[in-house]
């Protein structure tokens, strides 16, 4: 988050911070949605500033998407709907490839978006200006910081590595063990960071 604008390390730092997450309705009635676990739509308000950030941890990248409304956002999560003017990056949440422009992306019909349920109170008490009038936030070792990782990470990006890393402790079938398969190494090879 260092090398975002000072306004925006301002607003995630100080003001108060939603986070959303996208998810595939599921092909079937009774089939379980898919949440995209490499990519985080996050709203901040500060003072008289608002807007949603896309965060995609896997690439270090974290992106404004001023074409978003935060009251048509609460209506697509409050009525459990898709709406036509959501376009997001489905490949890049999902699987964590590298994120296209939103104008460059088409609304799809069976995208919704959650509300992650996690929520960052605006700082009562902000720091005083320094001598040129900012007000720098300490990014690099902020509590602040360390709550905005702790839920992108831990509580979405890695909620699905619990039940892989319960099955990790228990010894493997014959069938795993002939296969070759190691689902949490393969879940670690893809929440690997692949920066640009």
């Amino acid at each position: 988050m260092s090398h975002l604008p000072l306004r925006w390390r301002e607003a995630l730092e100080y003001g108060y911070v939603q986070f959303f997450r996208l998810k595939m309705r599921g092909s079937g009635p009774g089939d379980p949605s898919t949440v995209g676990r490499y990519g985080v739509l996050v709203y901040v308000s500060y003072y008289s500033d608002s807007a949603f950030y896309e965060f995609f941890p896997r690439r270090l990248l974290i992106r404004k998407r001023a074409d978003l409304d935060y009251t048509q956002l609460l209506h697509a999560v409050d009525t459990v709907t898709n709406q036509p003017w959501m376009r997001f990056d489905w490949p890049a949440y999902a699987f964590g490839s590298e994120p296209a422009e939103w104008a460059q992306t088409s609304a799809i019909t069976d995208l919704l978006i959650d509300n992650l349920g996690h929520e960052l109170g605006e700082i009562a008490d902000p720091p005083p200006l320094d001598a040129a009038g900012r007000r720098v936030p300490r990014t690099f070792d902020s509590p602040r910081s360390h709550a905005l990782a702790n839920v992108i990470l831990e509580q979405h990006m890695l909620l699905d590595s619990l039940a892989l890393q319960a099955k990790a402790k228990q010894p493997l079938t014959l069938q795993e063990a002939v296969s070759g398969s190691a689902p949490w190494a393969d879940y670690l090879r893809n929440a690997a960071l692949e920066p640009d």
